[in-house]
């Protein structure tokens, strides 16, 4: 056997291991976030025909579909960030194989809610864009939580 077809040494399987694994994650976490934002617009169709058409019949719909905009924004919210914290864990070779990866759900979800608080903080986005991967596919869902949370308030002052 030739060096030309010997296989690889067994540190550079596991670094295309590593590599193939972290595209992956961010492969799916694009593929979520795209399927959020139709989703979201399908919504913000629905809530605005809704509002304009409003009748006292549609005040229910309405609070329905405003409030499913935020469970859906708050759901992504958090599939998104736990799914960039084992790209991050993966990235940072921070574990001996990427199919034992150790996710921690209530960790994480504690850290998510202080990660998106701290992420509005000044200058501290350019922090997070360093530091894990495609942040923005988690920091969008808060926003469109937050826009729900205001159409909804809206519309139950002004109706």
């Amino acid at each position: 056997m030739t060096a030309q077809n010997a296989d690889p040494p067994p540190n550079e399987n596991l670094s295309r291991t590593w590599v193939d694994e972290f595209y992956e994650q961010i492969n799916q976490v694009q593929q979520r976030f795209n399927y959020f934002l139709i989703a979201t617009s399908f919504l913000f169709v629905a809530f605005v025909t809704l509002v304009t058409s409003s009748t006292p019949n549609l005040c229910k719909m309405i609070i329905a579909v405003a409030s499913f905009g935020i469970l859906l924004s708050l759901y992504y919210f958090e599939i998104s960030y736990h799914q960039t914290r084992v790209a991050q864990t993966v990235r940072d070779n921070k574990i001996s194989d990427p199919s034992k990866i150790k996710v921690e759900p209530k960790k994480w979800t504690l850290e998510s809610i202080c990660d998106a608080f701290a992420y509005f903080f000044p200058f501290r986005a350019f922090k997070f864009a360093k530091e894990r991967p495609a942040n923005y596919t988690w920091v969008i869902p808060i926003g469109f939580t937050l826009f729900w949370i205001f159409s909804l308030v809206w519309f139950l002052v002004w109706s």
